[in-house]
């Protein structure tokens, strides 16, 4: 009862200082829009009204908090004074061990051996080499280097592995004395000082070398890597020794790095789709009991008679403390507007309202609070109300599965903290001067119009602005300045269909700008159907060195069919990030830049019916997808894709040579499509294919003149999946599942087959 009536009083506490922010956003907008004397005498409006009722408002709140916490000594509840200090439970909390867990890792192998070849060869090479992992929370960082650390060609490279877990804070004289401890445990003097741990640790290293793990590394300071750096070298001489850094922070691996920092991205739902069919569903005593323990914290309602739910006496109490509501696919398409308008001003604290819905009503306006608004519904235009401009709060707005929407207010740009605005469908006309919305990262939808504040230069001044889609622009000539949006992660750009080029413009007009799209990750253009040339960036000064994309992750150009380039703008120290290349229909393009031919960190290729255009297969280390034709022949240097594990290949299946296929250890997944456009009916299987025994899934699409499935497909023993796709002769399997013998398949699963007459 005391926790309950606490966190009551914290919820109004929050109320509080929001209602305070809101009413600074408010007279923000009104200001900007010279409006200060309108409704002097309404409370509201009148800051000395206001400031004295929100003075009283906090007094109270205060008093009852004291009140509070007073009443915690009778039952217990007292201050801890020796409790320990914050930052030691927290080191605590985050200490990692070397050991891995009793768990299945997924889709890491080709990391891990990468990174322990290079360990291995910078170790031949350097002194010291440091080689930092660098990934956001909870990717794996640690696990990956687990696994490095456990490694067999690690513990036999190295006389000595150590394990420390750094966190915070960085002392240099703790991880020395963490490090003697991993090795003998512990000192043999019992002093505490630098020159004593180095000391020992010389001794106890002498002639050896060592692989050292510093997991979870924070400290930005330079001054003190330097001093743990110096320690470190000076421990074993001129043996060659290898370092590990695991961190969050890229200036961390600025600062400690001597390789090439390795950038742990998230996994593909390839590489972990086979973990999650498995699914888990809650009991229905733990869902009882977990509803029992939260019963004053969430709300069911009928759906059936939500209506008569909302003016029941006891809702009516608990909604004007709600803070989330999620009526997606609830509400009756029939329920009567006017009456739910009414309910809905009940719910005055609410902070999240997710709501199906075919009229918004006007009382949307007065949830002053709201944060996040998700409307949807599938059947009518919607028409979006005018008081929805009143909520100076709000920072996600989202429209889905309507018609059309017929209008947007024109004060739209009073919703001056939206931050993410989702338009799922069409907008007739979108509101005026977007460009005033300053703390937008998302922005959807754009129809470009002529009238003022309309046109695509209102995209210009919203730097904040994380992924940007401009397309249908059929009458623009030349696309915005993009470049200098530092904050931009992904860009798409689609049917213009009258530009012809992307000039220098496209970077920015900043000449003394040297970093352009610095954040951004995905790029994806596609149907530009006159597009025929892409420049690279100018600048003022020829010899100064100019960034371009480097985070880039993913390029995609599709349907550009005249597009005869794409630039030399990459860098190759940059392109450690890059991972997934594709390329469509663009017929006249001829060759790739070498920073794109020659990428090793590559994982994904698509080069799709660009009949003059090849790839460089050699170094691709961690190339696990490729989806390649039509061609002549298939590439020689295939054989070199040893982490390959899916391949789809079109094209005319007599003009290849799929032998080259046997030299691929890692090959689990094939499709094989005959190109429409060849005119030919390929009457069998390659034959080739028989001797794949590890190949786990088979698809064959458009094998016009095939009658039946050859016998040795029966002995491709690991097979699961078969997908025949549009072979419109087969009336023959070829092999009977349930009659197999030991050599014959047994493990298939899935028998997928569409367009054919068995």
């Amino acid at each position: 009862m005391w926790v309950d009536d606490l966190r009551h009083l914290v919820y109004q506490a929050d109320d509080l200082l929001d209602e305070i922010v809101y009413e600074h956003l408010r007279q923000k907008v009104h200001t900007r829009k010279m409006k200060k004397v309108c409704d002097f005498f309404s409370p509201s409006s009148n800051a000395f009204i206001f400031r004295r009722n929100m003075a009283k408002k906090m007094m109270t709140l205060v008093e009852l908090l004291e009140k509070h916490y007073n009443e915690a000594a009778p039952l217990g509840l007292v201050v801890n004074e020796n409790a320990r200090p914050e930052i030691d439970v927290i080191s605590q909390y985050r200490e990692t061990i070397s050991e891995l867990e009793d768990h299945k890792i997924v889709g890491r192998d080709v990391e891990v051996e990468s990174i322990v070849k290079q360990v291995i060869d910078a170790s031949n090479n350097q002194l010291t080499s440091i080689l930092p992992i660098v990934g956001m929370g909870g990717l794996g960082k640690t696990t990956l280097a687990k696994l490095v650390f456990k490694h067999e060609l690690v513990r036999q490279h190295f006389d000595k592995t150590v394990w420390v877990c750094v966190s915070e804070p960085f002392i240099v004289n703790k991880i020395l004395l963490d490090i003697l401890q991993n090795l003998k445990g512990g000192i043999s003097n019992g002093g505490d000082s630098k020159e004593v741990f180095l000391l020992e640790l010389q001794k106890e290293m002498l002639g050896q070398t060592y692989f050292l793990v510093l997991d979870d590394v924070w400290n930005e300071n330079s001054f003190l890597w330097d001093e743990l750096k110096y320690c470190l070298l000076k421990i074993t001489g001129n043996s060659k020794n290898s370092i590990v850094v695991t961190t969050r922070s890229a200036e961390v691996a600025k600062i400690m790095g001597t390789c090439s920092c390795h950038l742990l991205s998230k996994l593909s739902n390839d590489q972990y789709a086979n973990e999650t069919k498995t699914k888990y569903k809650m009991h229905d005593l733990v869902h009882d009991i977990a509803m029992a323990v939260s019963k004053d914290q969430n709300w069911q309602l009928n759906h059936r008679n939500i209506l008569e739910e909302l003016k029941k006496k006891e809702i009516q109490n608990i909604a004007c403390k709600l803070r989330t509501i999620d009526f997606i696919q609830k509400i009756p398409h029939n329920i009567d507007q006017t009456l739910f308008d009414v309910e809905i001003r009940s719910f005055v604290c609410l902070r999240v309202l997710k709501i199906s819905i075919n009229k918004l009503p006007k009382s949307i306006g007065q949830l002053k609070h709201l944060r996040y608004l998700e409307i949807s519904r599938c059947r009518d235009a919607l028409k979006i109300p005018e008081p929805i401009v009143s909520l100076h709060n709000l920072q996600t707005l989202k429209f889905h599965y309507f018609s059309v929407i017929l209008e947007i207010p024109t004060n739209f740009t009073n919703l001056v903290n939206l931050r993410h605005f989702k338009v799922g469908t069409i907008c007739s006309k979108m509101p005026p001067h977007l460009s005033q919305l300053t703390q937008l990262q998302t922005l959807s939808h754009f129809a470009v119009g002529f009238e003022k504040g309309c046109k695509i230069t209102e995209l210009g001044p919203l730097k904040n602005l994380q992924e940007r889609y401009l397309g249908g622009c059929n009458s623009c000539e030349k696309l915005p300045m993009l470049g200098q949006l530092n904050n931009l992660k992904k860009l798409e750009i689609y049917r213009f269909q009258v530009l012809q080029i992307i000039d220098n413009e496209f970077y920015g007009n900043d000449p003394n700008q040297r970093r352009f799209f610095p954040k951004l990750e995905k790029f994806v253009m596609q149907n530009m159907i006159n597009l025929e040339q892409w420049e690279e960036v100018m600048t003022n000064d020829a010899s100064s060195n100019v960034t371009i994309f480097p985070n880039l992750r993913s390029l995609k150009t599709s349907r550009c069919p005249k597009l005869l380039n794409i630039p030399e703008v990459f860098d190759e120290s940059d392109m450690q990030h890059f991972e997934s290349l594709f390329v469509s229909h663009c017929n006249k393009l001829t060759q790739l830049p070498n920073e794109l031919q020659f990428c090793s960190s590559i994982r994904r290729v698509t080069i799709d019916h660009c009949s003059n255009l090849s790839i460089n297969m050699r170094n691709k280390l961690e190339l696990w997808y490729l989806h390649i034709g039509p061609l002549n022949k298939l590439p020689e240097d295939l054989c070199h894709l040893m982490n390959l594990r899916v391949v789809k290949i079109v094209g005319n299946m007599e003009d290849y040579d799929f032998g080259i296929l046997q030299h691929l250890p890692s090959l689990k997944q094939i499709c094989l499509v005959e190109d429409v456009l060849s005119n030919n009916s390929v009457t069998q299987i390659p034959q080739q294919l028989q001797h794949l025994t590890a190949l786990e899934s088979l698809g064959i699409e458009n094998f016009g003149g095939i009658e039946a499935l050859p016998e040795w497909l029966g002995n491709i023993v690991c097979l699961q999946t078969l997908d025949l796709r549009n072979c419109k002769k087969l009336k023959k399997i070829g092999f009977d599942r349930s009659n197999a013998t030991s050599h014959q398949i047994k493990q298939l699963v899935c028998l997928h087959m569409s367009d054919a007459t068995t």
